[in-house]
């Protein structure tokens, strides 16, 4: 008994120790990664002429930002609510895994078809607040 109290205290120091490292930081460095991501995006969509051009460099961007916002979200979650935190169940996880690992699986197989992986977090994004309670 003793061993896991002895764990359990250094993980609680641990997570302490991010929660106060990331705490000031974190919106830092995602305004940084938004805005970097942002003049890319906007550098290249205004340099291109055709419509279907923009509209695919659009849907690369919100592709790429999307699994980042949630990332940052649920990493939020883990460092300002640690000790409150309930797991939503798996169903929910395999959605959140589907949203961040679909644009890197698109873009292994064939990056032309980035567009694809958007739809793929739309759908899980919408099937989210479709089961959320708040939603209805």
């Amino acid at each position: 008994m003793g061993d896991a109290n002895k764990e359990r205290l250094l993980t609680d120091q641990i997570a302490y120790f991010f929660r106060k490292l990331f705490k000031p930081i974190l919106p830092l460095v995602v305004a940084i990664i938004v805005i970097i991501i942002s003049i890319v995006h906007y550098s290249i969509f205004t340099s291109l002429h055709i419509v279907e051009e923009k509209f695919r460099v659009t849907a690369n961007f919100l592709t790429v930002i999307i699994p980042i916002l949630i990332i940052i979200a649920i990493l939020n979650i883990f460092i300002e609510d640690y000790k409150n935190f309930k797991n939503p169940g798996r169903n929910f996880w395999v959605m959140v895994v589907g949203i961040i690992i679909s644009p890197i699986v698109v873009f292994l197989i064939n990056s032309e078809y980035l567009y694809m992986s958007l739809f793929i977090e739309f759908f899980f994004i919408l099937k989210m607040l479709l089961k959320s309670k708040k939603c209805l």
